[in-house]
C-alpha cells in the first residue's frame, strides 16, 4: 500500500502549492505594480498611463485583477487630455505563472470605455505613437530586469463603450456605440478574430471578420491583411484584401462589395436623409492607391434599373483635386434624385404670402462656379440611356475637361427625341467674370415627343432642325444675355400647330388669327403646317430677327423685328397673308374682308410681363402695300420676310432659310420685282370699303 501513501503525499503538496499560492496572492500588493506598469506603457507609447483605483484580485482557475479610474493621455495637439478612459480595466491572468510571481496575461477587459481616435488638420493621427528607444546590446530593458511581461493579451473585450473618430481635416465627428467587442490575439503571425455589435447614428451595426496580428498593425511597409464583413441600415459590405499602413491608409489592395435593400437606408446610416428610396443597390471595385493615388479599378454599380461601370482615379494629394473617370452605363435613371419629396410643405411655406411677380427673368445673381477651381477632372462618359427629369437621352457620348477652372464638354453627342444633337460648349474662368461658348446643332427633332416626355402640352407636332452658336460673359445669367453674340436658326418641314395655342393670344386676336390660318376648318384641332423657321442674329445683347416664316396651306405668317436680352424687351411684329384672297396681285382670292387679313400684331412688353397687340402702324402699311405698292414701314425682319416672298411661292421657307443664314439679306427673286403700280392696278377694286370695315371696328 505504499503508492497510497505516495499519493497521499502528493495531494498534500499540491493542496498546500495551491495554500500557499492563494496566501502569495492574496496578500501581494498588486499596486506595487503601477510603477512599472505606467513605465511600460510609457516606454512603449510615450503617452501617460493614469490608474486611478487600486488593484482588485478575484481569484479562480483564470484569476483577474481589476482596477477603476483608468485614462491613456491623448496626443499633445488632441482635442481633450484623455485618448481612452474608463470605467474599469479587468486584467485576466495565467494561474500557474503567479506562483513564479509573474504575471502572464490572458484577456483584457474594458468596461464603458470612451475611445477618440482622431487626426489633426494634416492628417496625423493620435494612434501614433512615439516608442522608446531601443537598447543597447547586452542592456535589458526595465520590464526585463524587474520580470514585468510585455503587453500582450490573448483576447481583447470591450463592455457598453464608446468609439469616437474626429477627422481633423474635414472637421467631421463620427461616433460608434459598442455592445460588445471581442478580439482575439492569438499572438505570433497568427491572424485575429474580430466581432462587434454595437450601433452608429441610431442603427445596429454588427461586424465579423479576420485581421493581421495586432502587433504587425504599426510595422510600415508589411502588408496587413483584412477580411471583414458589415452589416448596417440594410446593407452588407465586405472588404477583403490588406493594407500596409492600415493607420494611414496607406498601401491599399482591397477589393470591396456591397448589396443593400435600400439606398436610402443606408445613406441615413451615414447621416444623409436626403436621398431617395429607389430600390436595392450593388457595388464592387477594386481599390489600390499606387503612387500615392486611389485607383478605383472594375467598378459595377447596379441601383434598381440603373448601372454604371468603368474606373476612377483620384489624386488626393494634389492641389487642387485630380479626378480622371472612364464610365459606361447601360442605364442612367437620374429622375429620382430630382424628384422633390411629396405631402411635406415647410412651415415657412404653409404661412408665406404669395411671391411678387418676377419683373425679369435672367437672374442677376453671380453664378456659383469658383467651385470649379476645387479640382481638375477629366471625365468620359458613355451612356446607352440617361435620364432625366422630362427627358430620355440615348447614345451619350462626351468627354469632360475641367483645368484651372476652364470647363470643355467636347465632344458632347447624344439622340434625344428621335433627333441626334451634337455640339461643344466652353467655360474659361477670367479674372473677374467667366466666358462661355455654346456651339449645338440638332438634326430631325421631333418636337410633339419631345414636348410628351416634359409633359407639356402638345401645341406643336413636326420634324426641326436647328443650330445654335452662342457666347458671351459675365457673373451672372444676366451679364451672359446682356452681352450675348451669336445666332440661332430653327426650321421645320410638315407639322401640325395646335389651335389651342391660339387661346395664349387673347381671346379676339386668337380668334381673328385661327380665321386666318385656318379660316374653313374652325372646328378642328389642329392645322396644317408646311413649313417654319425662324432665326435671330445677336449681336451684344440684342437678337434681331433675321426670319420668321410660318406657313400653311390657307395663310402665312412672317415676321420679324428684335429682342433686347439686356433690358429684356420685346419688339416683334407678325404679318398675316391669305394665298386664295381679294383679288389683289400676289394675295389672292378669298371671302375674308381685308380688315382681317391684314391686322399685323406687336408683341411687346418685356419677357417677364410680355403683351400682344394690334399694330396699327404695320396694318396701315400693309393695306398700303396690297393698294399701292407702298414700301413696308415695320421692322427690317418683317419687310425681310414679305419683300423676299409672296403668297404664291411654293416654298418660302427656303427663302427664309437663306435670309436666317445669311443675316436677313435674301436674294430677291425676278419675277418677285414688280412695280408698285402693277400692284396698284390689280388691287384698287373694292379696297375703300374695307378700309372702312377695318377702321370701324
Amino acid at each position: 500500500m505504499r503508492w497510497k501513501w505516495i499519493l497521499g503525499v502528493i495531494g498534500l503538496v499540491i493542496v498546500g502549492l495551491i495554500v500557499i499560492l492563494y496566501i502569495i496572492v492574496v496578500t501581494y500588493d498588486f499596486n506595487k505594480l503601477k510603477p512599472k506598469i505606467t513605465q511600460a506603457v510609457r516606454e512603449a507609447t510615450g503617452r501617460e498611463l493614469t490608474l486611478g483605483g487600486d488593484f482588485k484580485l478575484a481569484f479562480g482557475f483564470s484569476p483577474s485583477i481589476s482596477i477603476e479610474a483608468v485614462s491613456l493621455q491623448n496626443a499633445p495637439w488632441g482635442s481633450r487630455p484623455e485618448m481612452a478612459k474608463m470605467k474599469r480595466l479587468e486584467i485576466q491572468v495565467a494561474l500557474l505563472p503567479l506562483i513564479h510571481r509573474r504575471i502572464q496575461l490572458k484577456r483584457l477587459i474594458l468596461v464603458e470605455p470612451d475611445i477618440l481616435v482622431e487626426t489633426d488638420h494634416s492628417g496625423k493621427s493620435n494612434l501614433e505613437f512615439k516608442t522608446a528607444e531601443k537598447p543597447k546590446a547586452g542592456e535589458k530593458r526595465e520590464e526585463e530586469r524587474e520580470g514585468l511581461p510585455p503587453l500582450v493579451f490573448d483576447e481583447i473585450r470591450i463592455e457598453k463603450g464608446t468609439v469616437t473618430y474626429r477627422d481633423g481635416k474635414k472637421e467631421k465627428t463620427y461616433s460608434i456605440k459598442i455592445d460588445r467587442l471581442t478580439a482575439s490575439l492569438p499572438g505570433g503571425d497568427k491572424p485575429t478574430d474580430l466581432s462587434m455589435k454595437g450601433g452608429f447614428n441610431g442603427q445596429a451595426i454588427e461586424i465579423q471578420g479576420t485581421t493581421g496580428p495586432l502587433a504587425e498593425l504599426m510595422a510600415p511597409g508589411k502588408p496587413w491583411p483584412i477580411k471583414i464583413t458589415a452589416k448596417a441600415g440594410g446593407t452588407t459590405l465586405t472588404v477583403d484584401g490588406s493594407m500596409k499602413e492600415a493607420l494611414k491608409a496607406r498601401g491599399l489592395d482591397l477589393v470591396i462589395n456591397a448589396e443593400g435593400s435600400s439606398l436610402r437606408k443606408i445613406a441615413e446610416f451615414g447621416g444623409v436623409t436626403n436621398v431617395p428610396d429607389v430600390g436595392p443597390f450593388k457595388l464592387s471595385a477594386k481599390i489600390t492607391d499606387p503612387a500615392g493615388k486611389l485607383d478605383v479599378t472594375n467598378l459595377k454599380a447596379v441601383l434598381a434599373d440603373s448601372d454604371l461601370a468603368g474606373s476612377v482615379e483620384l489624386d488626393l494629394s494634389a492641389k487642387p483635386l485630380q479626378v480622371a473617370a472612364d464610365l459606361s452605363s447601360r442605364n442612367l435613371d437620374l429622375k429620382p434624385f430630382f424628384a422633390k419629396e411629396e405631402g411635406k410643405v415647410p412651415d415657412t411655406q404653409k404661412a408665406a404670402k404669395p411671391a411678387a411677380k418676377k419683373e425679369r427673368v435672367f437672374p442677376s445673381e453671380p453664378l456659383p462656379l469658383e467651385g470649379l477651381k476645387a479640382l481638375d477632372a477629366r471625365i468620359k462618359m458613355q451612356a446607352g440611356r440617361l435620364q432625366i427629369p422630362g427627358l430620355a437621352f440615348t447614345n451619350l457620348n462626351t468627354d469632360v475637361t475641367l483645368e484651372n477652372g476652364n470647363l470643355a464638354v467636347k465632344p458632347l453627342g447624344f439622340i434625344l427625341s428621335g433627333g441626334s444633337i451634337n455640339g461643344s460648349f466652353n467655360l474659361r474662368s477670367q479674372e473677374n467674370n467667366f466666358a462661355f461658348a455654346l456651339n449645338l446643332k440638332a438634326d430631325q427633332l421631333d418636337v410633339g415627343s419631345l414636348l410628351k416626355d416634359l409633359e407639356k402640352d402638345q401645341l406643336l407636332e413636326g420634324k426641326l432642325d436647328a443650330e445654335v452658336d452662342l457666347s458671351g460673359r459675365g457673373r451672372s445669367i444676366a451679364d451672359w444675355m446682356g452681352g450675348l453674340n451669336g445666332r440661332t436658326i430653327i426650321m421645320m418641314g410638315k407639322g401640325r400647330l395646335h389651335n389651342k395655342y391660339l387661346g395664349l393670344l387673347g381671346a379676339d386676336l386668337a380668334k381673328s388669327i385661327l380665321r386666318l390660318i385656318n379660316p374653313f376648318k374652325k372646328e378642328e384641332d389642329f392645322t396644317q403646317v408646311n413649313c417654319f423657321v425662324n432665326g435671330f442674329d445677336i449681336k451684344n445683347g440684342l437678337a434681331t430677327c433675321t426670319a420668321l416664316v410660318l406657313d400653311s396651306d390657307p395663310m402665312r405668317i412672317a415676321g420679324g423685328g428684335d429682342i433686347n436680352l439686356k433690358d429684356e424687351r420685346l419688339n416683334l411684329s407678325f404679318n398675316p397673308s391669305p394665298k386664295e384672297g381679294i383679288g389683289v396681285s400676289g394675295v389672292g382670292k378669298v371671302s375674308l374682308n381685308l380688315g382681317e387679313l391684314t391686322k399685323p400684331l406687336r408683341l411687346g412688353g418685356t419677357l417677364a410681363h410680355p403683351s400682344l397687340a394690334i399694330d396699327t402702324q404695320a396694318a396701315l402699311t400693309t393695306i398700303g402695300k396690297a393698294v399701292g405698292g407702298a414700301a413696308l414701314l415695320g421692322p427690317a425682319g418683317i419687310l425681310a420676310a414679305l419683300a423676299s416672298t409672296s403668297p404664291d411661292d411654293k416654298n418660302p421657307c427656303l427663302t427664309a432659310i437663306e435670309a436666317a443664314k445669311s443675316g436677313g439679306k435674301p436674294a430677291k427673286k425676278a419675277e418677285e420685282k414688280r412695280t408698285a403700280t402693277e400692284g396698284a392696278k390689280e388691287g384698287i377694286e373694292g379696297v375703300g370699303k374695307e378700309l372702312q370695315k377695318l377702321f370701324n371696328k
